[in-house]
């Protein structure tokens, strides 16, 4: 601003917000950790698959496109529990009892589905009794495996969808 006699006065707000692109802070925080010599944890997918509705005679679902680097033959199994309008399925492939996991998946959907539908993981505690007793339904402990649930946002019971994907990452 000009004061009128011709000096220039500028007013400097130490408060005043910034505009900065995402991208620019990101750069900033992966440099960041890098010079201050931080290292992230590691994480790495361990198990991965596609499952398809409905299970067999043995509560088992159709895999396909199957990962899994913790069990030497390379399998992921998912097997439907006897819980009452639950929609629960048991997780198995290797996964160790205190291993630190994060579960992401999705249901799969065709276009004439036009209800949400979610993808939930159920932790195995020991004091969840219907967990524990759909479980031991089919000879299977909490330790068995991951648990997760997948249906209608609205109404659980009502699984409308034709399966689910799921990826499995391990924090080492």
């Amino acid at each position: 601003m000009t004061n009128g006699n011709g000096s220039v006065t500028t007013n400097v707000n130490t408060h005043r917000p910034y505009l900065i692109p995402m991208r620019l802070l990101q750069e900033w925080l992966l440099n960041g950790l890098m010079s201050a010599n931080i290292v992230p944890p590691p994480i790495s997918v361990v198990a991965a698959g596609t499952f398809q509705f409905p299970a067999n005679a043995n509560k088992q679902l159709t895999a396909t496109n199957v990962f899994n680097s913790l069990v030497t033959n390379n399998t992921l199994t998912a097997t439907q529990l006897n819980a009452p309008n639950q929609n629960l399925f048991l997780l198995e492939g290797g996964f160790q009892q205190n291993g630190k996991y994060i579960v992401k998946g999705t249901p799969i959907a065709n276009t004439g589905i036009t209800t949400a539908q979610t993808f939930e993981y159920i932790p195995s505690v020991a004091s969840d009794a219907n967990l524990v007793t759909a479980l031991t339904a089919i000879g299977k402990t909490i330790t068995s495996g991951l648990v997760v649930r997948v249906g209608q946002a609205t109404n659980v019971a009502n699984a409308t969808t034709t399966g689910f994907m799921v990826e499995i990452s391990q924090i080492a």
